[in-house]
């Protein structure tokens, strides 16, 4: 092997040590956001948002039908003031 060729393989094999770091650093980071997410033997972050979308769905149901009947009231109110105006 001539120098040149052996320092390719040096660089290369340093280059290839920083690729492996790198990417454990990230397999480490990937890891810990996965057990954010779902748990790690409790309720995860997705249990909760989970919940919190059904409560919402729940809730929005009554909204819906209180604010229905405020807009319906109001209406009427209108139509009985115009009926009475004119």
């Amino acid at each position: 092997m001539t120098k040149n060729s052996t320092q390719h393989v040096e660089l290369y094999s340093d280059f290839e040590r920083e690729v492996i770091e790198r990417l454990t650093s990230i397999e480490v980071k990937l890891d810990a956001d996965y057990r954010a997410l779902h748990g790690n033997g409790k309720p995860g972050l997705l249990d909760r948002v989970n919940k919190l979308e059904n409560s919402l769905y729940a809730g929005g149901f009554l909204y819906r039908t209180i604010v229905s009947f405020i807009a319906w009231f109001v209406a009427l109110a209108v139509a009985i003031y115009a009926a009475v105006k004119n």
